[in-house]
C-alpha cells in the first residue's frame, strides 16, 4: 500500500537538521567567484559552436545520464581549456627543444582545444551506445518474463510493476519510470510511448507499441 500511494504524496523530511550534512562548497571559493563570469562566457561560446540545446537534451536522455545541459557544457569548456593548456605546454616545450614557428605552435593550441571539446561528445555517444546495447541484451529477458507475469493473470500494469521490482538494471528502471507515470496520473499508452522516444531503439518502440495497441484493442497480450 505504501508504495502504491507514494507517487501521489509529496514525502516531508522527517530526519533531524542536525544530522543532515553541509553543503558542498568549493575548495576554492574566491577563486570559484572569480571564474564563474568567465565559464559563463565560455558556456556560451560552446552553446553557440556545439549541437543545440534540445539535441543535448535528447542525447543525455538516452544515455540515462541525469547531467543537466548547462552541466554538461561546463564540462565541455573545462576539457578544452585543459586541452589549451596541454597543447600550450606541448608548443613551448617544442619551442624551446627544436625551435618550432610559432605558427605550428598555435595550431597545436587550436588542435588540442578541439580535441578537448571533442572528449566530452565523444565520451557522450559512448555512454549512449555502452546503454543501447544494455537495453537490447535485457529486452528478451524482460518481454518474456512479462509475458509469464501476464499469463500468471496480471494486467499489463500490474505485470510492469511486478518485473520493474523484480529485475535489475537499465531497462526496469525505464518501465518503474513507466509505471511512476502511470501512477502519477498519466494514460499508459502515453507513458510507453515515452519510453520509445527516450530509449530512441526501433525494437523497443515496437516492443511498446505492442503493449499499447494491445491494451487499447484488448487483444491477448501474452502473445
Amino acid at each position: 500500500l505504501d508504495q502504491r500511494l507514494a507517487p501521489y504524496l509529496r514525502r516531508r523530511p522527517t530526519g533531524s537538521a542536525l544530522l543532515e550534512r553541509a553543503p558542498a562548497r568549493a575548495p576554492f571559493p574566491v577563486l570559484a567567484r572569480l571564474l564563474a563570469p568567465l565559464m559563463r562566457d565560455g558556456v556560451r561560446v560552446v552553446e553557440r559552436l556545439g549541437s543545440p540545446t534540445a539535441e543535448l537534451q535528447r542525447r543525455l536522455v538516452r544515455a540515462g545520464r541525469r547531467q543537466t545541459v548547462e552541466e554538461l557544457r561546463a564540462e565541455q569548456v573545462v576539457l578544452a581549456v585543459v586541452g589549451a593548456a596541454a597543447g600550450l605546454a606541448a608548443a613551448l616545450l617544442l619551442s624551446a627543444a627544436r625551435g618550432t614557428p610559432a605558427t605550428a605552435g598555435v595550431v597545436l593550441v587550436l588542435a588540442a582545444t578541439a580535441a578537448g571539446l571533442v572528449a566530452s561528445d565523444r565520451r557522450l555517444a559512448l555512454a549512449t551506445r555502452r546503454r543501447e546495447r544494455v537495453l537490447m541484451a535485457e529486452l528478451p529477458t524482460v518481454a518474456e518474463l512479462l509475458a509469464l507475469a501476464v499469463a500468471a493473470g496480471e494486467g499489463a500494469l500490474g505485470a510492469l510493476e511486478r518485473v520493474s521490482r523484480t529485475a535489475r538494471g537499465e531497462l526496469s528502471g525505464e518501465l518503474a519510470r513507466v509505471v511512476a507515470e502511470v501512477r502519477a496520473g498519466s494514460p499508459l499508452t502515453t507513458a510507453l510511448d515515452a519510453l520509445a522516444d527516450r530509449t530512441g531503439l526501433v525494437p523497443l518502440a515496437r516492443f511498446s507499441e505492442a503493449i499499447a495497441v494491445a491494451v487499447d484493442r484488448g487483444t491477448p497480450l501474452a502473445e
